[in-house]
C-alpha cells in the first residue's frame, strides 16, 4: 500500500502520477492518491513550495490520524517540497521524484540536467540538487515558458518547448535529461 501525496490542489495531477505509478508497479500495490485540499493548484513560487511542504505534511498526518495502513509514501510533486518533513513524520519509506531521479541519473555516472516548466523552479531545483550532493554530473535546469498547469492542459502542445529545452540541456553537456514535474508522467 503506497500513498501518493500531491501538495498542490490540482487532483488531474495526482490521477495522472497514481495511474502512471500504476501502470508501472500493477495490481500487487494499492495506491491511495491524496491531494491538497488547500494551497496553491501549481507549485510555480518560492512562496508555493514552501505551502507545499506544509500540504505534504498535514496530507501524511491527515493519513495517520484516519488509520489508513501504507507502507511507502511517494511524493508526487518534483521538487519534493516537505520530503524531509515526511521522511521524519513517517515510518514507512518516503520517496520524492526529484531526489529519486538525480540519484538514479548519477548512478549511470553521465551528465544530466532537468528539463521543467516555471521559471521560479531554476533556482529551486538547483538548490535542492546540490543540497542533496549533486556534483559536476549535474549540468543545470532549464525553463520552459508556463507552468506545470499549462503543461497538463495541453501537454502536446507544450512538446515543441520541451524539445527545445533538452536540445539545450544536450547543448550544455547533458548526456540524461530528467523531465522535472508530475505532469510530465508518461511523456
Amino acid at each position: 500500500k503506497v500513498l501518493v501525496i500531491n501538495p498542490n490542489t490540482t487532483g488531474a495531477m495526482t490521477t495522472l502520477v497514481t495511474g502512471r505509478l500504476h501502470s508501472r508497479l500493477g495490481a500487487a500495490f494499492e495506491l491511495m492518491g491524496l491531494t491538497a485540499q488547500q494551497g496553491y493548484a501549481v507549485i510555480a513560487t518560492p512562496s508555493a513550495f514552501d505551502a507545499a511542504a506544509s500540504a505534504a505534511l498535514a496530507l501524511l498526518r491527515q493519513a495517520q490520524a484516519q488509520g489508513i495502513a501504507h507502507d511507502a509514501v511517494v511524493l508526487a510533486c518534483f521538487g519534493d517540497p516537505g520530503l524531509e518533513a515526511l521522511r521524519s513524520g513517517s515510518a514507512a519509506p518516503v520517496v520524492g521524484l526529484a531526489e529519486s531521479a538525480m540519484q538514479q541519473a548519477a548512478r549511470r555516472g553521465r551528465t544530466y540536467a532537468i528539463v521543467t516548466a516555471g521559471a521560479a523552479w531554476e533556482g529551486l531545483l538547483t538548490q535542492r540538487l546540490l543540497g542533496w550532493g549533486a556534483g559536476a554530473l549535474f549540468t543545470g535546469v532549464q525553463v520552459i515558458e508556463g507552468t506545470g498547469l499549462d503543461v497538463l492542459k495541453d501537454p502536446d502542445g507544450a512538446l515543441p518547448r520541451v524539445v527545445q529545452a533538452m536540445e539545450r540541456a544536450r547543448g550544455n553537456g547533458a548526456h540524461t535529461v530528467i523531465l522535472g514535474g508530475a505532469v510530465f508522467a508518461g511523456y
